[in-house]
C-alpha cells in the first residue's frame, strides 16, 4: 500500500502573485484567479486530492485536512467555499490568506497535498505491476516505472524502448540513454492523462488496436502465439463504451474475422478460441449500439434521447422523467417509420404495464421512434392523425432545432 506523501510545493509566480496580493480582503472573486504562468514542476490540484491546511492565526498553529469536493471547491471555517480546481498549493494558500484577513491580522498559509488522487497516468507493458498511477508532484517517468515494479525482464535492454502516448501524439523514449548515457533530458515530466508504454526486449511484428480502448494504436507484438487478451492488455483494457461481443479482427489482405471478446473476457471461452493475431493485424472494438428516440406529450423532460439498442418503453419513460399530473397513460403511442417510409402506429397501455408489472409486454424501442403520452384519451387512429399527429410533428421539429 501506497504511503501518503506530503509535499510542500512552494514556487515564484511574480506578476500574477502580486496581482492577487493586491485585491481586497473582502470581495475576492470566488472561482477565478486569472492566468498565471505555472513554474515547470507545480502541482495543479484536482477533484478528490486531499488537502492538508496549516494556520497560523499570530498565537496557534492549526492543521485540517479537506477533500476537493466535485465541483472542484473545498469548505473552510469561516470563509466557506472556496475554489481551489487547477491552482497551485502556492495560489491556494495565498487564496486563503486574502481570504482569512478579514478575521486575523497577519494569517499564515500552507498547504500540502495529502493525497494525490486528481491526476493519474497508466502504465502498460513490459512492467511487473501494469495499472494506473497517480502522478504526485513533479513525476517523470523513472519515477512512475519505479512504482510500477520497474521493467518485467531483469536485463536492461529488455525494457530500451518506452512509448510515451500524450494527447494523440507518441514520442518513443529510450531508457539505456537516460540510464547509461545520463540524458535526463529523456527523462520526461508526466502530465495527467499519459500513457507510458514499454516494450520488452525480442519484440517483433506489429498490430493495431483501435477503437473502444484506453490506449489505441500500435501494439508491439513479441511472442507466438499472440491472441487477443495479451494485446488488450498492452492497450489498456477496454473503455466503458466498448461492446466486445462486435469486435473483430482485420488481416492485412482486407479479410474480417469477428472475434466475441465477451465470451473470453467472462470466461465462457478461452483465448485460444479467437483467431491468432500476427503481424500487421487490425484489432477493432466498436462502441456500443445505440438509439435515438424522442419521448413528447405529458412527460417531465420532453426530448430526443439516446438509449442502448434493445431498449424497451419504460427505459425512455425514465429519461424524460416519466409522466406529469393530467397524462392519459394508457393512451400512450409509439410512432416508427420503416426505412421503407410505411409509417406504424403502436398503442403502449402503460399505466397497465407498470401497476400490473407486466413487464413482458414493454415494446422494444428502434431508431427514429416517437413515443407520446397525451393529455386526453385518443379513440382510434383516425382521432390520433387529426388532433395529436400535427402537435407531435411541431415537438420533434422544436426538439432536433435545438
Amino acid at each position: 500500500m501506497r504511503e501518503k506523501s506530503s509535499v510542500k510545493f512552494i514556487c515564484k509566480w511574480g506578476l500574477a502573485a502580486a496581482s492577487v496580493l493586491a485585491w481586497p480582503a473582502v470581495g475576492i472573486p470566488e472561482p477565478i484567479l486569472g492566468p498565471v504562468a505555472l513554474d515547470v514542476g507545480e502541482y495543479r490540484v484536482g477533484v478528490g486530492d486531499v488537502l492538508r491546511i496549516r494556520l497560523y492565526d499570530g498565537k496557534e498553529t492549526s492543521e485540517r485536512e479537506v477533500r476537493v469536493r466535485p465541483d472542484g471547491k473545498i469548505s473552510f471555517d469561516m470563509i466557506g467555499s472556496v475554489h481551489v480546481r487547477d491552482f497551485t498549493p502556492t495560489q491556494i494558500s495565498e487564496v486563503l490568506k486574502l481570504r482569512l484577513k478579514k478575521y486575523y491580522r497577519q494569517p499564515d498559509v500552507t498547504v500540502f497535498v495529502e493525497d494525490f488522487v486528481s491526476q493519474k497516468v497508466l502504465v502498460i507493458g513490459n512492467v511487473k505491476i501494469p495499472g494506473t498511477y497517480p502522478l504526485m508532484g513533479d513525476d517523470r517517468i523513472l519515477d512512475v516505472l519505479a512504482r510500477a515494479g520497474w521493467v518485467s525482464k531483469p536485463a536492461v535492454e529488455g525494457a530500451d524502448q518506452v512509448v510515451l502516448l500524450r494527447a494523440g501524439a507518441r514520442e518513443p523514449i529510450s531508457l539505456s540513454a537516460i540510464l547509461n548515457e545520463a540524458k535526463m533530458d529523456m527523462n520526461r515530466s508526466l502530465h495527467a492523462g499519459d500513457v507510458i508504454y514499454v516494450i520488452a526486449s525480442g519484440e517483433k511484428g506489429m498490430v493495431r488496436v483501435q477503437g473502444e480502448v484506453r490506449a489505441p494504436g500500435k501494439v508491439w507484438i513479441e511472442r507466438t502465439p499472440t491472441w487477443v487478451t495479451d494485446v488488450l492488455t498492452s492497450a489498456g483494457g477496454l473503455t466503458d463504451q466498448a461492446d466486445p461481443a462486435r469486435a473483430f479482427m482485420v488481416r492485412p489482405d482486407g479479410s474480417r474475422l469477428p472475434v466475441d471478446l465477451s465470451q473470453i473476457l467472462n470466461g465462457r471461452r478461452s483465448p485460444a478460441d479467437a483467431p491468432e493475431l500476427k503481424d500487421g493485424d487490425l484489432l477493432f472494438v466498436p462502441p456500443k449500439l445505440s438509439i435515438r428516440v424522442f419521448v413528447l406529450g405529458m412527460v417531465r423532460s420532453p426530448g430526443a434521447y439516446d438509449l442502448p439498442a434493445g431498449s424497451h418503453v419504460l427505459a425512455a419513460m425514465a429519461r424524460a422523467g416519466y409522466h406529469v399530473p393530467g397524462a392519459v397513460l394508457d393512451s400512450t403511442r409509439v410512432v416508427r417509420v420503416s426505412p421503407t417510409g410505411q409509417t406504424q402506429v403502436f398503442t403502449v397501455a402503460l399505466e397497465r404495464l407498470v401497476m400490473d408489472r407486466q413487464v413482458q409486454n414493454d415494446m422494444e424501442l428502434s431508431e427514429g421512434d416517437v413515443i407520446f403520452v397525451p393529455k386526453s384519451v385518443i379513440s382510434n387512429l383516425g382521432d390520433f392523425w387529426e388532433k395529436f399527429w400535427p402537435l407531435v410533428r411541431v415537438n420533434i421539429q422544436n426538439v432536433q432545432s435545438r
